[in-house]
């Protein structure tokens, strides 16, 4: 299913990263119940993006999960902590689907 870009809220990028809570925690429920999935939440600031970031639980590891376009919901991989490779994207939050087809528990899938 497509749809057609629009803004995000702050609610969108909320729901796509207690999306990615719970695909994880079902992922390290059934391949690791000995370890705490990580937690995802939207780092503060970006004009165009947001950083979407995952937060190994316990422990101070951070890394990007992706940078999801404000003004589209686009989902892009991480080029790095700052900015987002905008070679393709690899999807949008506002898509039912997105988790099964361009995003896994390690990040955004690379090709599509």
């Amino acid at each position: 299913m497509t749809t057609t870009p629009r803004p995000v809220s702050d609610t969108d990028i909320l729901a796509f990263c207690g999306k990615l809570a719970a695909k994880n925690v079902a992922y390290f429920d059934k391949h690791y119940p000995n370890l705490s999935a990580p937690s995802f939440y939207p780092s503060k600031g970006g004009r165009k993006y947001v950083r979407i970031v995952r937060a190994d639980n316990p422990g101070p590891g951070r890394s990007v999960q992706c940078f999801v376009e404000r003004s589209t919901g686009l989902i892009w991989k991480a080029a790095s902590w700052k900015s987002p490779a905008t070679n393709f994207p690899r999807g949008s939050i506002l898509e039912s689907n997105r988790l099964t087809e361009g995003e896994n528990i390690y990040g955004c899938i690379y090709g599509r």
